[in-house]
């Protein structure tokens, strides 16, 4: 085996290890509450794109969210339970904190 060959080993074993990590990240709910704030701050939702620098850069941060929802479904069907568990939670989240400010400041 020459350097080539161990240095894809290592990448697929590498691979293999963070679809293992993220399951165990997933099956918490701190794990999926962070999963889905990073999507989030990654633009996963993001479509626009005009071509200026910032877009690119924005471009490359939605595919960040991508690859990492791709990461996720290579669990199978476990690893889509998981990530709509996190989606799901993550707007009830959301929920709760608006509920939460707008009894603080007495609004609706």
């Amino acid at each position: 085996m020459n350097d080539t060959d161990f240095t894809s080993q290592i990448k697929q074993e590498l691979d293999k290890q963070a679809i293992n990590d993220l399951k165990k990240l997933l099956q918490t709910a701190e794990g999926r509450r962070f999963f889905s704030w990073l999507l989030e701050k990654c633009g996963r939702d993001s479509q626009d794109f005009k071509g200026n620098s910032r877009d690119v850069f924005t471009a490359g941060m939605r595919n960040t969210a991508v690859m990492l929802i791709a990461t996720a479904k290579h669990l199978g069907m476990d690893g889509l339970d998981l990530i709509h568990k996190a989606e799901r939670e993550y707007v009830q989240l959301q929920f709760n904190i608006l509920n939460d400010l707008k009894h603080k400041t007495g609004g609706l």
